[in-house]
């Protein structure tokens, strides 16, 4: 159960880092003069990053009982909270830049 909570979060961390990226690349586009049309890479790590998340916690569960999930959920969890950090930055700095043009 623990580890179908973990993949969950994998996958909002995923996203969220969809989200973060497109706003920057699109930040790029329209600095460079480019219509902003930014897109993400999805394949490699909507895979991937679940299957660490559940393997880290894993090995770590088999180092001390049950102190993997503990550990992975801290990292995922706060890197979705630096992430939407990062994102409403970068949503702030995209508005700006499209006002302008």
């Amino acid at each position: 159960m623990w580890y179908f909570g973990l993949v969950l979060l994998a996958f909002v961390a995923c996203f969220v880092s969809f989200a973060v990226e497109i706003a920057t690349g699109n930040i790029a586009h329209i600095r460079n003069g480019r219509e902003p049309n930014a897109g993400a890479a999805v394949l490699p790590t909507i895979v991937l990053v679940p299957a660490v998340f559940v393997l880290a916690a894993w090995a770590i569960n088999h180092l001390y009982t049950n102190l993997g999930y503990v550990v992975v959920a801290v990292y995922g969890l706060t890197s979705v909270f630096v992430g939407v950090f990062q994102y409403r930055k970068a949503r702030v700095t995209l508005q700006i830049l499209r006002s302008r043009a």
